[in-house]
């Protein structure tokens, strides 16, 4: 939700670069009816959710574990910011994975210890390096 983002509580690059936000994001702040099945969630979770049903979209970005979940139950494919780091790293996009990955994890980004190592252990595959 874009109010997620201009709150207060979000990191300061996150404010300044949503207020400044560039022309090929196209924000959608349509209100959806209330759906009980998704009540356990976060409104940014259920928003994202019902958002990617009303778009039929490819992909739906989601790391909390229960939108995760009904995401999947609704039959939507999903990915998280981790994998999107990973490939980004992959295309050369991200010149250092790890310290990207560090990076991220500095900005109260949560992931589990063993989450995060199964993606340094692949990055490090990747380049032929060890762990």
């Amino acid at each position: 939700m874009l109010a997620e983002l201009q709150a207060q509580a979000a990191p300061a690059k996150v404010t300044a670069w949503i207020s400044h936000r560039p022309e090929w994001l196209e924000v959608d702040q349509r209100a959806f009816p209330a759906d009980p099945l998704l009540a356990h969630l976060d409104a940014g979770e259920r928003d994202a959710i019902l958002l990617a049903q009303a778009l039929a979209a490819d992909l739906l970005l989601m790391d909390d574990l229960g939108g995760r979940q009904e995401a999947a139950r609704r039959n939507l494919r999903i990915t998280g910011t981790l994998t999107v780091l990973y490939l980004a790293a992959g295309r050369g996009l991200v010149a250092d994975f790890p310290a990207a990955l560090n990076h991220l994890l500095q900005t109260g980004f949560r992931a589990s210890p063993e989450i995060v190592q199964l993606f340094l252990d692949r990055h490090a595959q990747r380049k032929g390096s060890p762990g």
